[in-house]
């Protein structure tokens, strides 16, 4: 996804790509949420909650603050929804009838099974959906871009997006109208293998007739949800995919190697042009 680069923003690099705010007062605040909310779901960091969860055994509890706890929580759900296409849990193939986890309401997270926990796969959405909190004064249209992963501040009657889909060697760019709160792009070379940043494993193969070549968009309320709904889109069957956008709200678009709209799930009166 393309970002708009303008005077009436601020970028910095954060959360492996750059992020872009509002140029307004409330910029400054803006940045040091989104670095405090990375230093809780970096796996890389010795003092992380993440990193606190993946040291824990079964059946141990691990005290932890309420964005820990609702994004937690907001995985599980999505990793169960899914049949496991969205996977923040490893090793993979936990079965999707027992939770790994508990989230208790008293500030705890239960570690039921032995496994470790990467967030890497919503947590930029969650970040940015958090961040827009921070310009609740400004009154004019304006955008959160996490690296492609986009939540709109008061959006006019329609929301143009530049989607850079098509294979990765020959991109094509598409124009999206949407009155969606938030949008996320994942292209599918892009999570066929596990980056170095990350220990995120997907399933091995896409589901037919999807390759590498592949790009989906998600439409949403969130960036969260649109974020943790690519995966599911690249690697979740069709009826976990419509059960998905029914639950979450969202719209699910796949594009090929020409950026042509191949597959579209969920209500569309959320787009109005590709």
């Amino acid at each position: 996804m393309k970002p708009s680069a303008s005077a009436s923003n601020r970028a910095r690099p954060l959360l492996g790509t750059f992020f872009t705010v509002p140029a307004e007062p409330d910029a400054d605040h803006a940045f040091a949420e989104a670095e405090r909310l990375e230093k809780i779901f970096s796996r890389f960091q010795e003092s992380s909650c993440v990193s606190a969860f993946n040291r824990c055994a079964p059946g141990e509890v691990m005290p932890a603050g309420p964005e820990f706890r609702e994004l937690v929580a907001l995985a599980l759900a999505i990793w169960r929804e899914s049949k496991g296409a969205f996977n923040p849990f490893f090793p993979m193939r936990l079965p999707v009838e027992c939770d790994p986890v508990q989230v208790h309401a008293d500030g705890g997270v239960l570690k039921l099974a032995a496994c470790r926990l990467d967030l890497n796969g919503i947590a930029k959405g969650y970040i940015a959906d958090r961040v827009a909190l921070e310009f609740k004064s400004l009154r004019r249209p304006a955008r959160i871009d996490a690296g492609g992963d986009i939540c709109f501040l008061n959006p006019p009657a329609g929301n143009q997006v530049q989607l850079r889909v098509g294979a990765p060697e020959r991109p094509v760019m598409r124009t999206l109208m949407t009155q969606a709160r938030a949008v996320a792009t994942s292209q599918a070379a892009a999570t066929a293998l596990p980056g170095r940043s990350s220990q995120t494993r997907y399933a091995a193969q896409f589901r037919a007739p999807l390759t590498v070549q592949h790009t989906a968009t998600v439409l949403a309320s969130s960036c969260a949800v649109a974020d943790a709904l690519t995966k599911v889109a690249l690697f979740g069957e069709p009826a976990d995919i419509h059960r998905c956008c029914e639950r979450f709200q969202a719209q699910v678009l796949l594009f090929d190697a020409e950026g042509e709209l191949v597959e579209s799930y969920g209500p569309h009166e959320n787009i109005a042009a590709v």
